[in-house]
């Protein structure tokens, strides 16, 4: 614990060990990348500081010339590179990532995809990752946490949300298209019954199809709701 209040906890950021970055890089556009990481380092002697800096810059796939490039002189994919250094530098503890792809070219993306998971697979750290990008969350993530109006919805597994979100919101959000509409009818024997609106059918007409599955008591008859397939 970094910060609590009621306990009276709190460490000076410097202390915090969590490496953060920006989705705009945050760059100081005055300093070289190698300048950069090792602004990071102030807390170590010069000599140490620069070895440090050129380590992890080399580590993040970044050569000996575009170290010494300032910010404004190299592409997204690089100085995006030059933040992920900067933010292992200090060997963090937990890892905290704001969107760092969405700045970023395609072909440079896929670059920075490979970097973070093998980051993942040596570090052995969390991994905090921020992003709107579905396909991108599913891919990189060990847990998914979906979020709305600053509310989690659901956590879990990608795979165990895309197969059985929570609700229709989770959903949307997870790009699930079967969506149907339908009245709850009741329970009979431990099963509850409802009926689907199917191709503009309505609810309540005796042709329309019908769902049954198991009761969980939650539903009172008559109440509209939506299933996903």
């Amino acid at each position: 614990v970094w910060c609590d209040t009621a306990q009276g906890i709190f460490l000076p950021p410097q202390r915090r060990h969590v490496g953060l970055v920006f989705q705009n890089y945050a760059l100081m556009p005055h300093l070289d990348a190698l300048g950069n990481v090792a602004l990071s380092l102030l807390h170590l002697p010069k000599a140490e500081r620069m070895q440090q800096a050129r380590r992890w810059l080399a580590h993040v796939g970044l050569s000996s010339e575009q170290q010494a490039r300032r910010p404004a002189t190299l592409s997204g994919g690089q100085q995006q590179r030059v933040a992920v250094a900067r933010a292992l530098a200090r060997e963090p503890r937990l890892l905290l990532l704001d969107e760092p792809f969405s700045a970023v070219d395609q072909m440079n993306r896929q670059g920075l995809y490979r970097l973070l998971a093998d980051l993942r697979r040596e570090l052995g750290i969390p991994i905090v990752l921020v992003t709107h990008d579905l396909n991108e969350a599913r891919m990189l993530a060990d847990r998914l946490a979906v979020m709305d109006g600053g509310c989690v919805l659901q956590a879990g597994t990608p795979a165990s949300i895309h197969s059985a979100p929570r609700n229709a919101r989770v959903a949307d959000l997870v790009g699930i298209q079967n969506r149907f509409d339908g009245v709850w009818i009741g329970s009979a024997d431990g099963l509850a019954r409802g009926r689907l609106r199917w191709l503009g059918d309505t609810a309540d007409d005796p042709a329309a199809p019908v769902l049954a599955v198991r009761d969980k008591g939650k539903l009172p008859a008559g109440h509209a709701v939506t299933w996903v397939i």
